[in-house]
């Protein structure tokens, strides 16, 4: 398994999100399409409030989804989405 996992190694993708359901209505369809397998995928939500939320929920699951209760702007959403994928590494 060592040697599988040093060959593909895991990729976090971190997307910021305000407000933007039409983007992600293409950009997490495409994500899911590639042929790489070991990733895994952040959203960063800054209290969005056209339902992007309730889109990534229900034809997304396995996204994992951070809800900011305030939007902190691209900078601090993405902090948050690299502390927490930091947090991941550090649990091995």
């Amino acid at each position: 398994m060592f040697e599988e996992m040093s060959r593909y190694p895991k990729v976090s993708i971190i997307i910021v999100n305000t407000n933007e359901l039409h983007h992600l209505k293409k950009c997490l369809p495409s994500i899911f399409k590639q042929n790489y397998s070991n990733y895994e995928v952040f959203i960063i939500d800054n209290a969005s409030t056209d339902g992007s939320i309730e889109f990534i929920e229900s034809e997304f699951p396995k996204v994992a989804i951070i809800k900011n209760d305030h939007n902190l702007g691209y900078a601090g959403a993405n902090n948050i989405g690299l502390n927490t994928q930091m947090e991941n590494i550090s649990q091995f």
